[in-house]
């Protein structure tokens, strides 16, 4: 028997270097590491969460992660943060003030910052706190071969943040790596793809996702990214946005009651069909899908793309997929790495060698997809993390998640196809009908258009008798009706290239006019100068005032235009000087300002505001037409007093010019339609003559929407400044003059 006393108890001892097992070797990427950090600001209810990457071109440099969240209280602190895998997200897997889904489980997230650099610094304050909270840790402390317990860090109170109520400042420093421009522009974009992008399903509103665009709303979440470099401060915007409205089709799969749904829908090809997959997938149950599918080729812009949107949309599309294409997966709104990521095949698209027969296809791989699927499963019974936070273990689940997404894209595609085929058929039928016609008595081809739809909805009445079923008739309805909307479209196009022609004619009449009331000015000027000279009544001399100042508006007028048309007459361009492009246009139209009752003022910001080469006509033609629309705005707003302010300025390569008025401004539902031929909110008063209505036709905004496109730029609607109403902001590259 042995004696009592050769029992004892013993425990776990921890050894310190298990800190740098969590860290540095747990957590794979860094920018994995960086999104840890993020989770948990999000975790904290905060709405925003600022980082910035100081000195980091080299080894050693400083992150600094900023949030706004609840903070931590000295027992949090101690308890929490300092706990190895703390239970406190289990036991609360809501957050307190907006009922977030938590984002970690593991209680690991924050030793991502021992993955990140040498020491980390934590300021933190609740709003109740009087002092902040100041943590201090040496992560080279934490070394092999002794107690995690006899290592120590320090604690102590310090002066409150005074930039917000509560909130974390972590500050990392030593650095392990440095950060290039494309590293933090890629851990960016990393970061600010974390949170499902928007609500797929009900059952994501359960989560209580917060909302990424509307900073009005409480459940808010916003993550800045900025560059500190010797002093100089660089934000990183994520400029890329998918032009999702510009898409072939749409997409979306659900699983109700172990049924698989997917639902494909194109406008180009009038495709709005669903497809139930032949199989089980209950273990799935409320998984869901988005995507968008797009084809892109060398000649896919002229097949597909040509009469949505315009070639500079569809190069941003081209840029975008390099990047950002492939299929997203998001657990509980937050999103999974690698899942989507460029090279990243985890639903075996590209792996497949899919190909359609008779070598009419569409492609179907990764860079055609940009789209999300959403898992909810809270407590992580079906879609388990790995601990290295880097993708999902791939249990039974996840392979029938993998299989319901990649059937339901392969089916839709298939459709896409199909469809895509049919239509081909449809337009060679109709241009053989149209062609059939004949030009024997030539009659235009608007109007020729114009009785082949009112032909074919005479036929949709008259045919309804002649069919076997309902079905039959439905389904020819359908054709009849999409190759009637097809022929409308083109109408409006021809009337569009009419119009087109007409103004150009109108034109070269007005250089004509210029040019026979050019020579008539001398005898004006000298006839208002021999009146001015004699002897006259008070109301004379007014009369002469106003005669001489319309007359300096008229001379400046037809040596605007006259300027205009003979740098037109050329066709070299050359890079246009903003300040002096504005300020010509300026001294034109001042005096019609003035007497119209408005203020213009002008702003630059920068030297040497260069556009690429241009025709000075083309920026005349541009602040004309913006002039005029809001001159109509502050007519039809009755302000007291109008007021126009211009801004130039240079920003990441571009040179922008924003104008901005006190008008009316433009309504929600119009936001979308003022750039589109012949639209146009301003109508002539009941009564107006004949010239007063030719005033709105709508073409303004779309000649200055083409101008800027021509170059590849951009013009958009902004918020505009205080005291305004409406403000477009015109963005064209900048020409590198001084070579």
């Amino acid at each position: 028997m042995s004696n009592e006393k050769d029992k004892k108890e013993v425990t776990f001892s921890v050894d310190a270097g298990i800190i740098n097992r969590l860290g540095k070797e747990l957590v794979g990427r860094a920018e994995t590491a960086v999104s840890e950090l993020i989770k948990n600001a999000y975790d904290a209810d905060a709405r925003e969460v600022t980082l910035n990457f100081i000195n980091t071109s080299n080894p050693g440099g400083q992150l600094t992660i900023e949030d706004d969240g609840h903070g931590m209280n000295y027992q949090q602190l101690v308890n929490g943060f300092l706990r190895i895998a703390s239970a406190d997200k289990i036991k609360t897997p809501t957050s307190p003030k907006y009922k977030r889904q938590r984002a970690g489980r593991k209680g690991i997230g924050r030793f991502a910052t021992q993955r990140l650099g040498e020491n980390l610094t934590i300021i933190t304050q609740t709003e109740n706190s009087l002092k902040a909270l100041k943590l201090t840790i040496d992560w080279n402390l934490y070394k092999a071969d002794q107690n995690l317990e006899d290592v120590t860090n320090l604690i102590e109170e310090v002066e409150r943040m005074p930039d917000r109520d509560s909130g974390t400042t972590l500050e990392i420093n030593g650095l392990r790596e440095n950060w290039t421009d494309a590293q933090i522009k890629r851990a960016f974009r990393y970061v600010s793809g974390l949170l499902q992008p928007s609500y797929l399903s009900d059952t994501s509103k359960g989560n209580n996702i917060a909302d990424q665009s509307d900073s009005k709303k409480d459940n808010y979440f916003n993550v800045q990214c900025y560059k500190t470099e010797g002093g100089d401060i660089t934000t990183i915007a994520d400029s890329d946005k998918m032009i999702f409205d510009s898409a072939i089709a749409e997409i979306n799969g659900y699983v109700i009651n172990g049924k698989a749904i997917c639902e494909v829908k194109s406008q180009i090809f009038h495709l709005d069909d669903n497809i139930e997959l032949d199989e089980d997938f209950s273990i799935i149950e409320d998984a869901h899908f988005r995507a968008y599918y797009y084809i892109l080729g060398f000649d896919s812009f002229d097949k597909y793309y040509r009469s949505r949107i315009t070639k500079p949309e569809y190069n941003k599309v081209l840029s975008y997929a390099k990047e950002n294409s492939g299929i997203k997966l998001f657990r509980n709104g937050f999103k999974v790495a690698p899942y989507g990521e460029i090279g990243n095949d985890w639903l075996r698209i590209d792996k497949s060698n899919v190909r359609a027969e008779d070598n009419a296809h569409v492609p179907f791989n990764n860079r055609s997809f940009f789209g999300y699927v959403e898992i909810n499963d809270p407590d992580g019974d079906r879609f388990e993390e790995t601990s290295s936070r880097e993708g999902l273990l791939e249990n039974s689940a996840f392979e029938k998640l993998r299989k319901f997404v990649y059937m339901s894209l392969l089916s839709a595609t298939r459709r896409v196809n199909a469809a895509r085929l049919q239509k081909r058929k449809e337009d060679e039928v109709n241009r053989e009908a149209l062609s059939k016609k004949g030009d024997e008595d030539y009659i235009p081809l608007t109007n020729r258009i114009e009785t082949f739809i009112k032909a074919k909805k005479s036929e949709l009445v008259e045919k309804k008798e002649s069919f076997e079923s309902e079905e039959k008739y439905k389904e020819y309805k359908e054709e009849t009706t999409s190759l009637i909307s097809i022929l409308t479209k083109a109408k409006a196009e021809l009337q569009e290239a009419e119009m087109m022609r007409v103004l150009a004619g109108v034109g070269l009449t007005i250089a004509e006019f210029t040019h026979e009331v050019r020579q008539f000015i001398p005898v004006f000027r000298n006839g208002i100068s021999l009146l001015g000279k004699r002897e006259k009544d008070k109301e004379s001399k007014e009369v002469i005032r106003n005669l001489r100042e319309s007359f300096k508006r008229f001379e400046s007028y037809v040596a605007y235009i006259d300027d205009t048309i003979m740098n037109n007459t050329s066709r070299e361009k050359h890079p246009q000087k903003l300040n002096k492009v504005v300020n010509n246009f300026i001294k034109v139209i001042e005096a019609d300002a003035e007497q119209s009752g408005i203020d213009i003022s002008f702003d630059i910001y920068g030297f040497e505001l260069y556009t690429i080469p241009m025709h000075p006509s083309e920026w005349n033609s541009l602040l004309y037409n913006l002039y005029t629309n809001a001159k109509k705005a502050i007519f039809k707003s009755g302000v007291a007093k109008g007021k126009i302010r211009i801004i130039c300025g240079e920003e990441n390569g571009v040179v922008y010019l924003e104008f901005m008025d006190n008008g009316t401004g433009i309504l929600e539902e119009n936001r979308s339609r003022i750039f589109a031929p012949f639209f146009t909110t301003f109508t002539p008063s009941y009564g107006a003559s004949k010239k007063t209505a030719v005033v709105g036709t709508g073409l303004g905004l779309k000649i200055v929407k083409d101008i800027v496109e021509a170059y590849n730029g951009k013009i958009e609607l902004i918020s505009p400044e205080e005291g305004f109403k409406t403000s477009f902001r015109v963005e064209l590259p900048k020409s590198n003059y001084k070579e």
